[in-house]
């Protein structure tokens, strides 16, 4: 589904032929936006390319409904129902969606014709943020006037990543695993703007930061450093055990020149060590408890998180 949302920029309105959809999602996804409301059916196809000259054909019936196309080539081809189908986005339908899912304040209107829409509000450690839906590209001129977090498409602007007032998050990033009775992941969207506003961080000296205030410091190039950084690059989401010790274990043995780093530690004793040593020279051990937090990951692997304090 993530290739279909990222075409949204190219036409408007979207409509698709349904052999062409279908090459994008799959018949199951389809029936969830039909009946979320954010594909409908639109005007049938008049002609069809043919599939012996690859000419666009007109389609005609005949007194007993039956589709047809004539090619100078292959005579009279006959041609089922389905095959004429269209489907429309319904821009409208889906900012709903949005904002029903992602628990936004509803504020719908368009801002920039057929490409720019503000979606609503949404309140992040007690502030708020407007958000708004981008089809196209984002002029800094509008930026300006409407400074917050875009849902964005189709691509990201590199060039506003590093605005502060501005976060682009790409729409495709937003959709459940499993479409179902939610089409869009509310769990990755807060993942979204808790990256965007980071209270907790580790610096490349070794500083772990809360607030911009230091909290610890571990030595660069340690074993606690390392085990920091692989959790701060993955911030607020879940890295399991398995993957903090082996990312360690590569680093370490690459900084002492060894092939294999071996340690007398599992998965499970080294993360949780690393916790200890970490929490140990920490001016605030409770703090320590509050941003680097054990979890699970989505397979219920047992893992650690880097992420803001509550």
């Amino acid at each position: 589904m993530k290739q279909l949302f990222k075409i949204l920029s190219s036409v408007y309105p979207l409509t698709l032929p349904e052999q062409e959809l279908l090459k994008l999602i799959t018949s199951k996804e389809l029936k969830t936006l039909s009946q979320a409301g954010i594909f409908v059916t639109g005007v049938s196809l008049q002609s069809i390319a043919c599939q012996t000259c690859d000419a666009l054909h007109e389609v005609h019936t005949n007194s007993s409904s039956k589709f047809f196309y004539v090619c100078p080539k292959a005579g009279k081809e006959y041609i089922e129902k389905h095959e004429l189908v269209t489907w429309t986005v319904q821009y409208q339908t889906l900012f709903l969606s949005l904002t029903k899912e992602l628990n936004l304040a509803e504020d719908i209107h368009e801002m920039q014709k057929n490409t720019f829409w503000r979606l609503g509000t949404m309140y992040v450690n007690k502030n708020s943020l407007p958000v708004y839906f981008s089809r196209g590209k984002i002029e800094d001129k509008l930026l300006k006037t409407t400074p917050g977090i875009i849902i964005i498409a189709s691509r990201a602007q590199k060039s506003l990543e590093t605005e502060n007032s501005t976060k682009l998050v790409c729409l495709g990033d937003l959709i459940a695993d499993k479409v179902g009775k939610n089409i869009w992941d509310k769990r990755k969207w807060v993942s979204a703007l808790t990256s965007m506003h980071r209270r907790a961080s580790f610096e490349s000296n070794g500083d772990l930061l809360v607030d911009s205030k230091r909290i610890v410091s571990v030595k660069p190039t340690s074993a606690p450093f390392y085990f920091l950084k692989v959790l701060n690059k993955h911030f607020d989401n879940a890295v399991s055990q398995k993957n903090i010790f082996s990312y360690c274990e590569g680093k370490l043995a690459k900084l002492h020149g060894l092939s294999e780093w071996k340690s007398e530690y599992t998965e499970q004793t080294f993360s949780n060590k690393m916790k200890q040593l970490i929490k140990q020279g920490a001016s605030d051990k409770k703090l320590i408890d509050k941003i680097i937090q054990s979890t699970r990951t989505s397979d219920s692997s047992k893992a650690y998180r880097l992420t803001n304090p509550d």
